[in-house]
């Protein structure tokens, strides 16, 4: 079974999504959603990372194997004031609404999205008590 790269099709889909954009500083001209660790260090928060798929199963249908695959989206930011942490917050908020059954909103080329179910956002680790972290896990079903 081969799956494909949802990297591109995920970072599209959040760049795309307005609200995300607008609540995001830019890098490189662009909205802080980063698909490849480590992100850059002069990066400023907040910040998205779809860095790489956590499981890639699948599961039998008929006689076409689903590619099942699971992504997690952490959303970045300060935890200097109670504003900061809302707004990564609100961010992964938004990226659960945009997704979570929301199988329009993931364009695979040459696959068809059956469904996304997201997980989340639960709190996610960090490294220290100055960054907050929220983390919704996309549980994405393909067809071809």
């Amino acid at each position: 079974m081969s799956a494909p790269d949802l990297s591109q099709p995920i970072y599209a889909a959040l760049i795309g999504d307005t609200t995300i954009a607008a609540a995001l500083p830019t890098y490189a001209g662009a909205p802080t959603v980063f698909t490849a660790r480590p992100v850059p260090k002069d990066a400023t928060y907040p910040m998205i990372l779809a860095a790489g798929d956590i499981a890639v199963t699948d599961q039998d249908f008929i006689d076409d194997p689903l590619p099942v695959l699971v992504r997690d989206i952490s959303v970045f930011g300060q935890n200097d004031t109670p504003a900061h942490v809302r707004a990564v917050e609100t961010l992964a908020l938004r990226v659960r609404t945009m997704f979570h059954r929301q199988r329009a909103s993931l364009s695979v080329p040459s696959w068809n999205v059956l469904d996304i179910v997201c997980r989340g956002p639960v709190v996610g680790a960090t490294d220290d008590d100055t960054t907050v972290h929220r983390l919704v896990s996309l549980t994405i079903r393909l067809t071809q």
